[in-house]
């Protein structure tokens, strides 16, 4: 068994272990994602996009935030900040990506960053600078994300557990069966309510 199918079938017995589910039901949902190429397909769906798909993710992430909040209306500081994000994005690993800097018009103290190189920093986190090099610390730390493809990344993450719970659902018929977020404890709300135990 080569060593990505054998990670693959790790993940998904557990996923189905945990779960609830029994032996029969796992080998059912591993015949299932074996057949007729499934596993290749899955793996290939699970491959790190090329950079023209980087961007295009990227772009309508960009999209999204900006049609929640536009950008401030202020051409001054957008050429300033794109001045600063630009140089800075210069010195990068990843500086010929088509970068795109901007403010928009929100008063939470917040920076975004989206794949293929949208920075997006709000009105009220510039309120909050005091001078070049705290917006270049900024400007930086979003670069960071886009250069380590961390969107990237946690895009791929959710994918696979999206694709252990689908299959876990689709093989186990039992109410017991529980979704992916709850099998991985990937439910936020419970992580931060949740008391520690043994204290």
């Amino acid at each position: 068994m080569s060593p990505a199918r054998c990670v693959l079938a790790s993940l998904a017995l557990s996923a189905l272990v945990l779960g609830g589910c029994s032996q029969q039901q796992a080998d059912a949902f591993m015949r299932n994602i074996n057949k007729s190429g499934g596993l290749k397909q899955t793996l290939h769906d699970l491959r790190e996009p090329t950079q023209a798909e980087e961007i295009e993710i990227g772009d309508g992430v960009a999209e999204t935030l900006l049609g929640a909040r536009p950008l401030l209306d202020d051409p001054d500081l957008q050429r300033y900040v794109n001045a600063v994000g630009m140089w800075v994005a210069q010195q990068s690993k990843r500086p010929e990506l088509p970068w795109h800097f901007g403010v928009n018009d929100s008063d939470h103290i917040n920076a975004f960053a989206a794949p293929g190189g949208y920075i997006i920093v709000t009105k009220g986190m510039m309120k909050q600078l005091r001078n070049e090099a705290e917006l270049a610390g900024v400007l930086g730390h979003e670069v960071a994300h886009v250069t380590q493809k961390h969107h990237l990344k946690a895009l791929r993450k959710a994918a696979v557990v999206n694709l252990l719970s689908a299959g876990a659902a689709r093989n186990c018929g039992k109410p017991a069966c529980r979704t992916g977020a709850e099998t991985f404890g990937t439910d936020q709300r419970s992580l931060r309510t949740r008391p520690r135990q043994g204290r």
